[in-house]
């Protein structure tokens, strides 16, 4: 069984004051946060891109399985744009965490874009899964 899901969270200016939405995604026996991630910085400052994929309980995310995430980013300099288990802490997981480090080239609002492949498992099957999510960043000069 395959699930696509699709979430962009928008980022909206309130009287010069960025108000972003928590990157959340819940989907079929998993779900994605990327919350702790740095969404507010200044120009040429650093950040951390945080992604956290949790099994729901029951569930694990296999680490013996492919498990690719592809970063994109136009504002920001990522310091890696594509991550596998072996970039996960910790090492031996059932819901892994990533964090890569960036840093902001240019001021206005910007994202990182986030696609992910993985399989999450019970003790009978494991299915293919895919998530995708946008955080917004806002970067002042």
């Amino acid at each position: 069984m395959f699930l696509t899901a699709v979430v962009v969270m928008g980022a909206a200016l309130a009287v010069g004051q960025p108000k972003v939405s928590p990157p959340t995604q819940k989907g079929d026996k998993f779900s994605i946060d990327a919350s702790k991630t740095t969404q507010t910085l200044k120009k040429g400052d650093k950040g951390q891109f945080v992604l956290e994929i949790l099994a729901s309980p029951g569930f694990k995310v296999s680490q013996d399985a492919p498990l690719k995430v592809k970063l994109a980013s136009d504002g920001l300099a990522l310091t890696k744009t594509s991550l596998k288990a072996k970039d996960a802490k910790p090492r031996k997981f059932t819901s892994p965490t990533f964090k890569v480090p960036f840093t902001a080239r240019s001021p206005g609002q910007t994202s990182i874009a986030m696609n992910a492949m993985f399989f999450v498992c019970d003790v009978e099957i494991c299915e293919r899964k895919t998530a995708q999510l946008s955080v917004p960043v806002s970067v002042r000069p």
